[in-house]
């Protein structure tokens, strides 16, 4: 029974844990970074972006975008509002009003992520 048990552990030793991916690349070749926290998680990416200063967005601001994904299925952006994220085995879309982001055949982290399942809206 002992010699048993010891093949177990030494097997189970040897596989592959569930690693975590540190980084995501969206459908338009941006990569992120992410940071999980109890809220969900917060996607930042490596590179600046141009983003209007003002509502009249004739000043523009260079910038890291930063995508947060809650635990409820939604989102946020301080560049694009509220919105909402979801996924299914093909991968993941944070949608906002009027910009998207899909990050296909990657999944990510997020506690209670099952019920966000993609919607076709």
């Amino acid at each position: 029974m002992y010699k048993i048990l010891s093949l177990v552990v030494f097997f189970l030793c040897l596989a592959p844990g569930q690693s975590l991916a540190a980084s995501f690349y969206s459908a338009d070749g941006d990569k992120y970074s992410v940071a999980y926290n109890k809220h969900g998680a917060v996607l930042t990416s490596e590179h600046d972006k141009y983003f209007p200063k003002n509502a009249a967005g004739s000043d523009m601001k260079k910038t890291k975008l930063r995508l947060y994904l809650g635990v409820q299925c939604d989102a946020y952006s301080e560049n694009y509002g509220n919105g909402k994220w979801g996924q299914s085995p093909g991968g993941f879309v944070i949608r906002f009003d009027h910009k998207a982001f899909g990050f296909i055949r990657q999944e990510i982290a997020v506690p209670h992520a099952g019920k966000c399942t993609l919607s076709l809206e």
